[in-house]
């Protein structure tokens, strides 16, 4: 059984030649997480490939990820940045110059970025339904948002991060994560990423009330559309146990860990090998991240 990560950060250690972000630096969740502590973690915790999900504190991150897919194509895929504030006739053409697997949005609670609502991002989701481009999308708080999203454009590929749960977990929270994402269950090109679970327990491992959850959206939405992710280096707990939540799971049939450990997200998601290092340095189709702008 191939287990793939959905959610894994790397980024560099601030300095002069990669700054971070002043506004989101205070969230980092270590001095430094490298390509090549990851694949030692990732050897340790027995997880074959990981996607790289972009940080909004370090600003040269995405050139850290795209490198490390290079080098380690068979274990990195990429997620991309994007600011959707500003409209890229190229995007589609320069994402896949770089093979960039699909793209990343957040709107953290309590955001003053309006293009969620005002039509702003109109753009964005018409370019990646045509293309037939993924999304990954963390909004907590904003389901009615992003159902009106989806009625709007009704063949979005949308995986939603983290059960849609903020970064501060309540045990009510918890109890209501399942329910409410059932609005989105009739979506049959909607996923979720059961992502972060420790971090959202209450509990101590094996994580038994997240357990629970995990089995109420796989009744909803389908084994097939229910992709694991670790967001490890903010947990409180080792990768193995990320893991080991879902796969030691009594409540998971061996065929639902199969798929909701890696083969549908591999699925999902093909896997593709990046260029050549020569191919990165002509494109510039992903640029440095703004510092978390959406």
């Amino acid at each position: 059984m191939a287990v793939i990560d959905s959610h894994l950060h790397v980024w560099n250690a601030e300095s002069a030649a990669t700054p971070w972000s002043r506004d989101w630096a205070p969230f980092a969740h270590l001095p430094s997480f490298m390509p090549e502590r990851a694949l030692e973690e990732m050897d340790a915790a027995g997880v074959d490939r990981a996607l790289l999900i972009p940080t909004p504190w370090d600003m040269t991150g995405s050139e850290l990820m795209l490198h490390a897919a290079l080098n380690a194509p068979a274990r990195f895929g990429v997620m991309g940045h994007v600011s959707v504030r500003h409209p890229d006739a190229d995007l589609i053409v320069g994402m896949r110059e770089r093979r960039i697997l699909g793209f990343r949005l957040v709107y953290p609670p309590g955001s003053t970025r309006p293009w969620l609502r005002d039509g702003s991002a109109d753009w964005f989701w018409q370019t990646v339904e045509a293309a037939d481009v993924p999304v990954m999308v963390w909004m907590p708080g904003e389901s009615a948002s992003l159902e009106l999203i989806l009625e709007r454009f009704p063949l979005l590929r949308i995986a939603i991060d983290h059960l849609n749960l903020g970064m501060k977990t309540s045990e009510e929270d918890l109890k209501r994560a399942g329910e409410s994402l059932r609005r989105f269950a009739r979506y049959r090109n909607v996923a979720l990423k059961v992502s972060a679970l420790p971090a959202a327990s209450h509990e101590r491992y094996p994580f038994g009330d997240v357990q629970g959850v995990v089995r109420e959206v796989i009744d909803m939405f389908g084994s097939s559309r229910v992709f694991w992710g670790s967001d490890v280096t903010r947990m409180p707990c080792p990768y193995d146990q990320c893991l080991g939540v879902l796969r030691d799971s009594s409540l998971l049939t061996e065929r639902e860990k199969e798929l909701v450990l890696g083969a549908a997200l591999q699925e999902w998601l093909p896997w593709r090998i990046l260029p050549t290092a020569e191919g990165m340095k002509s494109s510039s189709a992903i640029r440095e991240s703004p510092g978390g702008e959406s």
